[in-house]
């Protein structure tokens, strides 16, 4: 009995093991299959989307052959994958349309790309048009075409294309592989060899020629999961569709090679001695270990799906962020070309779609140096040549973009990746002027009613500056004169600085300078230009304190009516004719009679300025007492 048992438990064993075997191999091959097909297909799209973007760069740039040039070169280095990428106008050579290589390919006198297959297959076809396989006669390799129309305005513009190599599909495949010693192999649709081994047969073997395949042909060309293992031969047939390509994959090897496989036969003798008596245990624990793998696999399978879904809602949740934080967020490699995936604050900015376009000729329109430094100083980054935070030091950080002023500021990413976070400060800007020019109008008339003796003499040296300058102006000065005019100019400088004349005062530095160097020189000097553009800033100015203040409040600025060298001749008729009128003398002195603090009243900006000049700092000085007051010239 327990040898019927036995007998009957080896043979149950056996015919367990052939099946599961077949199940174990099915599910290997369609899990490796199905995965190689789905990364085949994400691949085929990405490279679609690639080609995708640039159809929509080449509508911005398809009168400027210069500009598409370094766009499809820049892609073209940062993409291996693609051999060539080019792209042809809808107009032939003999209608002065033109074709752009990103590999610079010379292109021959009697070429024309309207008439070549990938310009013909894509004409009339609407989307992405991906080529049958075919040999390249420059490299030798087995390659296909994606290639696409460009429209612009309802009429076709172009077509853009780009060769790629199937090394590429199969070297996903052999990442994949089912078990050690299989080979697979790229079959097109009526089973002929792309990619096979060491492909002396891609283009030139059917995978049916040899009748192995023939009772699963149907099967296989209708892209359907197929497999066929033989225990005994050693031998499987595995292939799946790609429909992405339109191809198929074939896969083929020793059955032994199988990793949990090969460890089964080697202890299926010792399995087939014990299995007799130990079947219902094993049996038993079986059902245990199935059903507890079971309940681990429900938990993985919910925790996974959990975890997918908290990643989808966190990514969903980063992007509404950016595009709703009012700035501009793009990132470029070392192609410095802008990649797809940039926020809406950007298209806000620029006013259109920026993926694929040059990021320093987005960034600076028309500012050729700056996109020539811009250009050297992340090429030495990406080059490893210069560490990120002095490339962004001595990069611009603030450009103007339709006429609004934008602030830039740069990041190092993951993946030697730069973010550019763009944002506008135009209101800050135009704020910030408007309350810099507004301070210094304030400052400007407070200084001039806490001055008003000093105001006036400020007056009447403009005045004195301006007759001179009307002088020389028709006759040139001598140099004596000359060297009392710059002097002039100087005392004139200051007392605008002081009076917070800003603009006054840097022209009157640079006439300061003209003049010195005239004299150093020899050159010749425009007093009336001079004259001219000193008396439009200094009367714009002064405007400012007479909006304020009133014409009347000017023309009592200076506090005396009569000239100075006339009340000085009043006081000496007065001593002269009445010496003994002590009083009226007094009375008279108190009118020219000012307080020590006001007489020394500029003294702390004087000090503050020459200080500034040497590049010393001092502290803030302030007249304190000098109530005291005097007659200035005794």
């Amino acid at each position: 009995m327990l040898v019927a048992l036995s007998i009957a438990a080896c043979v149950f064993v056996s015919v367990t093991y052939v099946s599961s075997t077949n199940t174990l191999v099915r599910e290997i091959a369609e899990v490796a299959l199905n995965e190689t097909s789905n990364e085949i297909a994400s691949w085929v799209d990405a490279k679609g989307a690639r080609i995708d973007t640039l159809a929509k760069t080449m509508v911005e740039l398809h009168d400027q052959p210069g500009k598409i040039q370094s766009c499809l070169s820049g892609v073209l280095a940062d993409d291996h994958d693609f051999i060539d990428i080019f792209f042809g106008t809808s107009e032939p050579p003999t209608k002065a349309g033109y074709a752009v290589y990103a590999s610079r390919w010379s292109i021959p006198g009697d070429y024309d790309w309207t008439t070549r297959p990938w310009f013909v297959q894509a004409v009339g076809k609407d989307g992405l048009v991906v080529s049958a396989p075919y040999k390249d006669l420059q490299t030798g390799k087995i390659i296909i075409s994606i290639s696409k129309q460009v429209y612009a305005e309802g009429k076709m513009i172009g077509v853009i294309s780009s060769d790629i190599s199937t090394e590429t599909v199969r070297e996903i495949a052999a990442r994949n592989y089912i078990a050690k010693g299989s080979m697979v192999s790229l079959l097109t649709k009526d089973g002929d060899y792309i990619e096979a081994g060491n492909n002396d047969r891609a283009l030139a073997g059917n995978a049916f020629a040899s009748g192995a395949l023939m009772q699963w042909k149907s099967a296989i060309l209708s892209g359907s999961f197929v497999l066929h293992a033989s225990l005994f031969a050693d031998r499987y047939y595995a292939s799946i569709g790609l429909p992405s390509l339109g191809w198929l994959m074939l896969a083929t090897g020793p059955l032994s090679n199988f990793e949990d496989i090969s460890r089964s036969m080697i202890s299926l003798a010792a399995v087939l001695v014990v299995l007799a008596t130990l079947f219902m245990v094993i049996l038993g624990r079986s059902w245990r270990t199935g059903l507890a793998l079971q309940v681990a696999t429900d938990r993985i399978e919910e925790a996974n799906k959990g975890l997918e879904k908290t990643v989808e809602e966190r990514t969903a949740s980063l992007r509404n962020i950016l595009d709703n934080a009012g700035e501009g967020f793009l990132t470029f490699g070392p192609s410095l070309v802008i990649d797809p995936d940039f926020s809406k604050g950007c298209v806000d900015i620029f006013g259109k779609e920026i993926g694929g376009l040059s990021a320093p000729d987005v960034l600076f329109p028309g500012r050729t140096e700056t996109i020539a430094d811009f250009r050297q100083g992340f090429g030495l980054y990406f080059e490893g040549k210069s560490k990120a935070s002095i490339i962004f030091d001595l990069t611009e950080k603030q450009t103007v973009i339709r006429e609004r002023t934008i602030a830039i500021t740069y990041k190092e990413t993951a993946g030697r990746r730069i973010l550019c976070i763009l944002t506008d400060i135009t209101l800050a800007t135009e704020m910030a002027e408007k309350n810099r020019v507004e301070t210094g109008i304030q400052q400007r008339v407070l200084r001039a009613l806490h001055h008003k003796l000093f105001f006036a003499q400020f007056l009447e040296a403009a005045d004195d500056l301006f007759a001179r300058l009307e002088v020389y102006a028709g006759t040139e000065p001598t140099a004596d004169e000359s060297v009392g005019f710059t002097r002039a100019m100087h005392t004139f400088k200051g007392d605008a600085g002081f009076f917070c004349f800003t603009e006054t005062q840097g022209l009157a530095h640079e006439a300061e300078t003209l003049m010195s160097d005239s004299r150093l020189l020899g050159t010749t000097i425009s007093y009336r230009e001079m004259l001219s553009q000193l008396r439009k800033v200094y009367y714009r100015e002064l405007k400012a304190i007479t909006d304020a203040m009133g014409e009347k409040w000017l023309d009592e600025a200076s506090g005396i009516s009569m000239p100075r060298d006339a009340f000085q001749k009043l006081i000496l008729y007065v001593r002269k004719k009445t010496p003994e009128d002590a009083r009226l003398l007094i009375y008279l002195d108190s009118f020219r009679k000012i307080s020590i603090a006001e007489l020394f009243s500029r003294l702390p900006f004087v000090a503050a300025a020459t200080a500034e000049k040497l590049g010393k700092k001092v502290g803030p000085m302030a007249i304190i007492g000098g109530t005291q007051k005097i007659v200035p010239d005794r």
